[in-house]
């Protein structure tokens, strides 16, 4: 049986070690998104911006565009619910509530993406 003994340096190294894992356990802790808000951008202008956690009945918002959008908002989260474009792929990405989420009629040019009060560096959320 072979008997290993550690060397201070392994000490120093265990001691960096655990000193990241707690940080990144800390930043993970940290509520960073804020209060999330929705923007509804169409041709790189922002044509409304709606709080999330400020909306206490459903709101129906339409005519976005020229394929007859419905975007529905409700309990903190967004959605396209219906619309005219030929793929439909803005109605199946569903509803979305987080800071970095987004949603895209590609065809009418329009886009909701959900920010957070405090800017993070979150690039995308895969599910």
């Amino acid at each position: 049986m072979v008997s290993i003994k550690p060397r201070p340096g392994d000490f120093a190294l265990l001691a960096i070690i655990l000193a990241i894992a707690v940080v990144n356990i800390m930043m993970f802790m940290q509520k960073k998104d804020g209060s999330p808000t929705a923007l509804i951008i169409k041709d790189g202008k922002t044509l409304q911006s709606i709080k999330l956690d400020e909306v206490k009945e459903r709101i129906e918002i339409k005519g976005q565009g020229k394929y007859n959008e419905l975007i529905a908002v409700e309990n903190g989260r967004i959605r396209f619910e219906e619309s005219d474009c030929p793929d439909k792929t803005c109605v199946r990405t569903g509803w979305i509530s987080r800071s970095g989420q987004s949603a895209v009629c590609l065809p009418a040019g329009i886009i909701i993406k959900i920010v957070g009060d405090d800017i993070s560096d979150t690039d995308i959320i895969l599910k």
